[in-house]
């Protein structure tokens, strides 16, 4: 089980997801180039809010 503690409210690039889901980086490019995984850009950088991400999983997401 993740520990979603102080993760709660924040953002997230591609390095801090794929470490906090424990899942490689091609695995959170993948769904993010396809807007499979919900995330917001800021200029021209990635970045995932927290909940939204936690909200996706909870809703059944496609994760394989």
């Amino acid at each position: 089980m993740m520990d979603t503690g102080k993760a709660k409210g924040c953002f997230m690039d591609v390095q801090q997801l794929a470490e906090f889901l424990a899942v490689p980086k091609s695995w959170i490019y993948e769904r993010t180039a396809t807007g499979r995984i919900p995330f917001t850009k800021v200029g021209r950088y990635v970045r995932f809010w927290v909940p939204d991400v936690l909200e996706w999983l909870a809703g059944g997401a496609d994760v394989r």
